[in-house]
């Protein structure tokens, strides 16, 4: 299917629908190794004797990573609010956009 949607997207001779149909394909297929990757290692560690003690530090490991995501995502938040106030130049609609 990645051929495929390649191919669909070399072949799409600067048609924008294409194009998004082919990337949104790509997109769709990544997606979809990732889950099925996921779900191998979940399978992997359900074979092992110790899988409540490795299942229970995957679980630990994902909150890890989403809050440091979410952490990333707030301090980018309030630096491109900044950013905004500082270059709003007394414009009252950039104002309010910055708050």
């Amino acid at each position: 299917m990645m051929v495929v949607s390649g191919i669909k997207m070399m072949s799409s001779m600067d048609k924008s629908d294409k194009i998004k149909s082919a990337r949104t394909g790509i997109l769709n297929i990544i997606i979809a190794l990732v889950f099925i990757k996921l779900i191998d290692y979940i399978f992997y560690i359900a074979q092992v004797p110790t899988f409540a003690v490795q299942a229970k530090q995957l679980i630990i490991n994902i909150a890890i990573v989403l809050g440091y995501l979410a952490g990333a995502a707030f301090v980018g938040a309030i630096f491109y609010a900044g950013f905004l106030f500082m270059t709003a130049s007394g414009n009252e609609d950039a104002i309010k956009k910055a708050k």
